[in-house]
């Protein structure tokens, strides 16, 4: 079970004096109808769980990368945030290396297309973490020997076990006219933190630089923040980006500090002791009591805050913080592709259409 999740359902289960908002109502709710044997095993019960929460705000979740010997420095190429020309560089480096065989089935024309859109995607690095729809390619015009052009909108599919890429007719096709149409990602939103600027609030929390050294870049991170970031860059005093190769991550696991839930622990603790004193005539004299030694208020509650590490291979003078892009646009490319059969005297051979 996840500690977060295990939390809760200690807190769901604790939760009868509702903590930090708890009224004398609502411990008479719990109470007045008890005995005082009840009630002392009522606060026994919940004082096992108060242990146990006490014990998950003392521990956090951990994941922590090895060491790195800073002699072995490597720098990087700097990231561009600005990814729209780098991956329209490399998808129409892709999609022109693209050939067809055209071959006639009659009464039809197979493009025989070697395409891939998984292909494609992988051909840009990462560019299968934006999630984006895929790509789409689509048949704009043909050029057949004769001299005649065709005008076409269709959708075209490549190497599928399932489609075949088919237009109408036996005329010899000399090329086609291809649109491939692909989602990039609008400018990035970039963090710069470094020791004079150690601090950013945005509107998804905050995140601060708490200290650079040896290679490491230590931060506190809003958990909704945390979520948007797409890529931490290590900048070294000379301005050239270091190496990332690894990171940890560390999140309380208690919504309250350890002091506030020992309060609590404490004044159940002493009614308990007072019970078995019999120091109480009734109920109502516990419930005052008991209300009179729990904690009104977490004075130092946590803040919901993700501690974060991440190493470089080199030493570092400040970090780039790039947020996941919130839209994207669409680009259109078209390019041709001219068929690599050949026929003498523009001639070739028709099959007959499978069945």
């Amino acid at each position: 079970m996840k500690p977060l999740k295990y939390f809760s359902t200690l807190l769901l289960f604790v939760s009868s004096f509702a903590f930090g908002q708890t009224t004398k109502k609502d411990i008479q709710a719990q109470l007045k109808n008890k005995s005082l044997p009840e009630v002392k095993a009522y606060l026994e019960k919940q004082n096992i769980k108060i242990e146990k929460l006490i014990k998950l705000a003392s521990t956090s979740i951990k994941i922590t990368p090895g060491n790195v010997d800073l002699k072995e420095v490597r720098t990087t190429q700097k990231f561009d945030n600005s990814q729209k020309e780098l991956i329209a560089k490399q998808f129409a480096k892709t999609l022109n290396r693209l050939y067809f065989s055209p071959k006639v089935i009659y009464p039809n024309t197979d493009l025989s297309i070697s395409y891939s859109v998984k292909s494609l995607i992988y051909s840009v690095k990462d560019y299968d973490d934006y999630e984006f729809p895929k790509p789409i390619l689509k048949l704009k015009k043909v050029y057949y020997q004769d001299g005649k052009t065709a005008n076409f909108d269709k959708e075209l599919y490549g190497r599928s076990d399932e489609t075949v890429d088919e237009i109408k007719g036996t005329k010899w096709i000399d090329s086609i006219e291809l649109e491939a149409s692909y989602h990039y990602p609008e400018a990035m939103p970039v963090i710069n933190l470094n020791p004079e600027q150690p601090l950013q609030q945005l509107t998804d929390g905050k995140i601060q630089l708490l200290s650079i050294s040896d290679g490491k870049a230590s931060l506190k991170i809003s958990p909704a923040l945390k979520d948007k970031i797409y890529k931490i860059e290590g900048i070294n005093a000379a301005g050239q980006a270091i190496e990332q190769y690894g990171s940890s991550s560390s999140s309380s696991t208690s919504n309250f500090s350890v002091a506030f839930l020992n309060q609590y622990y404490e004044a159940g603790k002493s009614v308990i002791e007072k019970i078995d004193k019999a120091s109480y005539k009734n109920v109502d004299e516990l419930i005052d009591d008991l209300y009179s030694k729990i904690p009104k208020e977490d004075q130092n509650k946590p803040e919901n805050l993700i501690s974060a590490t991440y190493n470089f291979r080199g030493n570092i003078a400040q970090i780039n913080v790039f947020l996941k892009p919130e839209k994207s646009a669409i680009n259109n490319y078209r390019f041709v592709l001219k068929s690599t059969t050949t026929f003498a005297d523009g001639y070739g051979v028709a099959y007959n259409k499978k069945t």
